[in-house]
């Protein structure tokens, strides 16, 4: 198993119960395909440089998680469909 992290933005009109709930979500991506969390930190809203899909700020939300590197694509189709998550990366960690 390799080392991840991955930063998304959700929009910014959620409630802070609806943030939990799709932070939960892709914390439970992970845990269903055998992966392991390792941390998850709120940053919190931010103002953005330039619009995104029609948006000033967005909640942002890094996890760190440990899983095989098959499921990566898979992971971020995932994230790719979820219309609450406006942007989002995935980077391997080297020498996790």
């Amino acid at each position: 198993m390799r080392e991840y992290e991955s930063i998304f933005i959700l929009r910014p009109n959620l409630k802070e119960s609806d943030i939990d709930i799709e932070i939960g979500k892709v914390v439970e991506l992970v845990e269903k395909d055998r992966g392991k969390v390792i941390s998850v930190d709120k940053w919190g809203m931010k103002k953005f440089a330039y619009k995104m899909k029609k948006e000033r700020e967005g909640f942002y939300t890094l996890i760190r998680f440990s899983s095989k590197s098959s499921f990566i694509k898979s992971f971020d189709s995932n994230l790719k469909l979820n219309e609450n998550i406006l942007r989002h990366i995935v980077i391997k960690i080297e020498g996790g």
